[in-house]
């Protein structure tokens, strides 16, 4: 009995190491499968920060351009608007009603009551923006965007002379999203389809949000667009306005006569005229259906056309932005897309409207030769310390380096699948964690080799060891909720690999020596 349970635990050792060893094997080299005539690894790769790869550099300038345009001035002088040109595809003889008293009917082209049109020069920064003050709002902006949209690295320098910005961006698959998300205005606009008068805009917006739903088998993903106690009342007047409903159609009245006169002489000389008159035909149509369309447009883009139904809105837009998606990869783009537009709208709209003037890759000074090396290091290191437990310990050595290298695979594929940015100062980091696991494993063995009780020994390094990183823990936990790429890195890695040395430690480590243990 006791021959066939000191079997089993060996059985149990041997497959524990295979395991080990294989996790060991796709951490360091990977998995390889034919891909369009090529092999590619399904384990991702690492996330380089631009210190490896090189950046992009944009640089944006304040938009100069002007136009005439016909507008709308309410009796303040203020725009509200841009008279809409003569649309055959949108409804006429619409009754609007916004703020104030602007109740009038209108076709295309006509006046509306309220207000008068008047053509101006409309620049794309008015005189009234082109301040320091402006420049510094636009700046923060854009970085509350790029910091809502998780940009791992980014830097933006600001020519207050000028108002010119340049926004350095890691290169990568994201930068060309992240350069829209940049030249974007961000201005929100809600407006009478058939006259182009503004209704609402961004003052309006409360917060917006990317949200989908599932029905029949698909997705579709909204923008949804909550309104403030104002933006809401205004809401609710459109509601009543900008619906589908009838209309009577003037009746035509038609009269169809006829005259039949048939003359007949007489004995006496006379004439008989029988003259008949046919009744009026009068007949009316049935009333009519028209429509009162508003558009939904985001930097002059239109996102919606559309009317409201019964449906009460609590204050509450969704726009549907894409449908009928059946694929994961659509579902994460089409999100990736509405939360842009939320983003935009949730930090606001620019003061000033900028335009991409130049846009270059700046290589990084850390050529492929130097990341080659850096991996060279790391491979010496550890066979360095893989052979001084082999000749210190003997077989428990061996077993304690295997399980070294098991662990420094498992942390890598951690940090390659939660996408932690390899800077420099992480890859400084990553030492600590590679000598953090040796002085474990290498405490334990020598406890172990003077007192073969493994469960005993095990218990008294770990707890012994981390009651000296509890600090570690802490700054590790800190520094990953920075938004700072490097020190997020640092946070990140060590996070990681304690996180991973507590649980490997317990499920690994101490089987494999308590199975082991005579």
């Amino acid at each position: 009995m006791k021959e066939d349970s000191a079997l089993i635990k060996k059985l149990l050792v041997v497959t524990i190491i295979i395991f080990v060893i294989t996790i060991s094997i796709i951490g360091f080299v990977g998995i390889y499968t034919k891909n369009l005539n090529k092999m590619s690894n399904l384990i991702p790769d690492y996330n380089f920060s631009s210190e490896f790869e090189g950046v992009r550099e944009y640089q944006f300038s304040l938009d100069n351009s002007e136009s005439e345009k016909e507008m709308y001035i309410d009796k303040d002088g203020n725009i509200s608007g841009e008279v809409k040109k003569d649309d055959s595809s949108t409804s006429s003889g619409v009754e609007v009603s916004v703020e104030g008293d602007a109740n009038a009917e209108t076709n295309n082209g006509t006046d509306i009551e309220g207000y008068t049109r008047e053509t101006r020069t409309i620049k794309a920064n008015e005189d009234s923006v082109l301040t320091l003050d402006s420049y510094k709002k636009s700046k923060s902006i854009i970085e509350k965007r790029l910091e809502d949209s998780k940009v791992e690295e980014y830097s933006i320098r600001l020519d207050e002379v000028t108002g010119n910005l340049v926004v350095e961006l890691a290169d990568n698959e994201n930068a060309a999203f992240f350069e829209n998300l940049i030249e974007s205005q961000g201005e929100f606009k809600i407006i009478d389809s058939q006259t182009g008068l503004e209704l609402m805009n961004n003052k309006h917006v409360d917060s917006a949000s990317a949200v989908y739903d599932n029905s029949n088998g698909s997705y579709t993903v909204y923008l949804q667009i909550k309104f403030n106690k104002d933006g809401a009342k205004i809401l609710n007047e459109m509601s009543e306005k900008y619906i589908e409903k009838e209309v009577e159609k003037k009746s035509e009245e038609t009269t169809n006569t006829t005259e039949n006169t048939n003359t007949t002489e007489v004995a006496d000389g006379a004439e008989d005229t029988n003259t008949t008159e046919s009744e009026s035909d009068t007949s009316s149509e049935e009333p009519e259906t028209e429509i009162s369309y508003i558009e939904i447009q985001m930097d002059g883009t239109t996102l919606m056309k559309t009317y409201f139904g019964e449906d009460k809105l609590n204050g509450t837009i969704s726009i549907p932005l894409s449908s009928n998606i059946t694929e994961s990869k659509d579902l994460v783009n089409s999100l990736k897309s509405a939360s842009a537009i939320s983003t935009l709208l949730n930090e606001g709209k620019l003061p000033n409207k900028y335009s991409l003037k130049n846009d270059d890759f700046l290589k990084s000074t850390i050529i492929d030769e130097d990341i080659n090396n850096i991996k060279i290091a790391f491979a010496v290191a550890i066979i360095t310390l893989s052979v001084a437990l082999l000749m210190k310990f003997g077989l428990n050595g061996l077993i304690g380096a295997i399980l070294n290298v098991g662990y420094l695979a498992i942390v890598s594929i951690a940090i390659r699948y939660t996408n932690v940015v390899i800077t420099i100062s992480s890859i400084i980091t990553s030492v600590l964690i590679i000598a953090l696991n040796f002085v474990f494993i290498y405490n334990f063995l020598s406890k172990l080799k003077n007192d073969k009780k493994a469960s005993v020994n095990f218990s008294d390094t770990i707890k012994s060891l981390y009651i000296t990183l509890v600090p570690i823990l802490i700054v590790a936990i800190v520094y990953t909720f920075m938004s700072n790429a490097t020190i997020t890195g640092i946070g990140m890695i060590l996070f990681w690999g304690l996180m991973v040395h507590i649980l490997y430690s317990l499920i690994f480590v101490r089987s494999v020596y308590v199975l082991n243990d005579k």
